[in-house]
């Protein structure tokens, strides 16, 4: 029987440079069918930072199943790799070394994640191999190795031969902290403080006669502000970005709102700023939300995208690809969204066209590398459709058996929840097709 005190650092070092040293864990080379190898695909953890507890809980239930599949005397291919080639690394290189990726060529820029991811790699390596897992360390990859990308090429040109790829300038996702288009996947909902805004514009000219009826139910105590039915009066709006006034392109009005009917066909004008704007109906206009009269921008959020493609509106820049103002915005060109945010109220207060502010919590879509709030900007992008394959993502999924049970429901949320084809090109020095 062993005796004294047990010597963990000694003892489990020594072991572990033994499984190393025969290879103990190794993929045989001589597996009986390569076909019927029981796979672990790990995925690889992404070189943003030093492992954390969740890698930890993960590589044992993955551990536990590939010893269990051994025993059963089944072949195990269970590698082990690093995911260095993306925006995930590229921010790490840029914390660490307190850069900019802008500031740099880009092939000095990813000599520089190289270097910084290196070194966090091995730290991967010493930390995993300390737990014990049953890794084939024969088989480490990076994503950023020539294998890998030459695997990644040739997927790129296998979709695209498959039609199921395409090049299209359009509104898509953008991280203004990164500064490159991003996927849906990459957001994630975020709650914030912030305010509702009711903003007085001014009507113009109505597009038709109003409905003394329907005008008359709308003085009503249901409704806080009168009807506008003569040019001057306000048309108010809600809004919790007053810093997107200056690309208000359009007014929308439900079909079925008759109280303001008259307004379709119309035109407003827009407080600050003075342009005109054309007022249109779309059954998109949430009769519930604010007056039930809303602005159209470009781009708030995702409905914005869909009334400018769908009645073909004009497109204003207000801010730029670091969520700063543009020249449209006049004298707040430079600020940021947030600052011009507070100016822009300010000087709707000081002009007498807020009509009420209070606060709020809501939820908006941040980046999920930096939970940053994301923009809608106009770029040309590639895109993989996904969109067209929404029920067979789902019939796949049935077929599997997911533990646990609970696993297959988040999936098909995500799926039911798909909006965008998938976005895979960045503007960044990594991931660019």
């Amino acid at each position: 029987m062993p005796s004294g005190e047990y010597d963990s650092d000694a003892v489990e070092s020594k072991w572990q440079q033994q499984w190393l040293d025969d290879d103990t864990y190794a993929y045989p080379e001589a597996a009986t069918d390569p076909n019927t190898t029981f796979a672990i695909d790990t995925p690889p953890p992404t070189v943003s930072g030093s492992l954390h507890w969740g890698h930890v809980y993960g590589s044992i239930l993955q551990d536990i199943v590939a010893r269990f599949e051994r025993m059963q005397g089944n072949d195990v291919f269970y590698p082990f790799g690093y995911d260095d080639n993306g925006i995930a690394s590229e921010r790490l290189t840029e914390s660490e070394l307190g850069i900019r990726h802008q500031d740099f060529d880009r092939y000095e820029f990813q000599e520089q994640c190289r270097d910084v991811c290196a070194d966090y790699e091995e730290e991967f390596t010493e930390k995993m191999q300390a737990m014990g897992t049953s890794i084939d360390w024969n088989n480490t990859y990076q994503t950023i190795s020539p294998d890998v990308q030459r695997v990644s090429q040739l997927s790129f040109i296998d979709l695209y031969d498959q039609g199921r790829e395409y090049r299209k300038k359009a509104p898509a996702i953008w991280c203004p902290e990164c500064e490159t288009a991003i996927s849906q996947v990459e957001t994630e909902d975020h709650e914030e403080e912030s305010h509702f805004n009711d903003i007085a514009f001014e009507l113009v000219e109505s597009g038709s006669e109003p409905d003394s009826d329907a005008v008359a139910d709308g003085t009503d105590e249901d409704y806080e502000y009168p009807t506008p039915t003569e040019p001057g009066d306000d048309i108010v709006i809600s809004t919790t970005r007053p810093e997107l006034i200056p690309a208000c392109v359009s007014m929308f009005v439900h079909p079925d709102d008759d109280r303001n009917a008259h307004l379709v066909g119309g035109t407003a004008k827009v407080p600050v700023f003075g342009h005109e704007i054309p007022i249109y109906e779309d059954d998109r206009v949430d009769r519930e939300k604010g007056t039930g009269v809303v602005m159209c921008c470009t781009f708030g959020d995702q409905t914005d995208i869909e009334w400018y493609q769908a009645h073909d509106l004009d497109l204003r820049v207000a801010i730029d690809e670091s969520a700063t103002m543009t020249d449209l915005a006049g004298d707040y060109e430079g600020m940021s969204t947030e600052e011009a945010r507070e100016a822009i109220v300010e000087d709707i207060d000081d002009a007498g066209q807020l009509r009420d502010r209070w606060a709020i919590d809501h939820v908006v879509q941040v980046h999920e590398r930096d939970d940053v709030p994301v923009e809608y900007r106009v770029t040309e992008q590639w895109y993989v459709d996904v969109l067209d394959k929404r029920e067979e993502y789902l019939d796949a999924g049935r077929e599997m058996e997911w533990f646990p049970e609970k696993m297959f429901t988040r999936y098909e949320h995500w799926i039911d929840g798909l909006e965008w084809d998938w976005c895979i090109s960045r503007q960044r020095s990594s991931g660019i097709p």
